[in-house]
C-alpha cells in the first residue's frame, strides 16, 4: 500500500509569510467587528422617505 505524500518542511516557507498571514486575518476581524458595530444603514428614497435597514433583517442561510 502507497504512503501518502507528506507535507513540505516548515523550513521550506518563509516566517514573513505566516505574520502577513496573521496580519490579515486580523484586518478581516476588524472589518467584521465594524460591520457587527454599525448594524444599521439609512438609506433615503425618491420621496424622501428614511428607510433604516437593520443587520438583523436578513436572515442567515442555513
Amino acid at each position: 500500500m502507497a504512503q501518502p505524500p507528506l507535507p513540505p518542511p516548515t523550513s521550506t516557507i518563509p516566517p514573513f509569510v505566516g505574520l502577513i498571514v496573521r496580519i490579515l486575518t486580523f484586518i478581516c476581524l476588524l472589518i467584521s467587528l465594524i460591520i457587527i458595530a454599525t448594524n444599521t444603514e439609512k438609506s433615503i428614497d425618491e420621496d424622501g422617505n428614511e428607510d433604516k435597514t437593520k443587520f438583523n433583517d436578513f436572515y442567515a442561510y442555513r
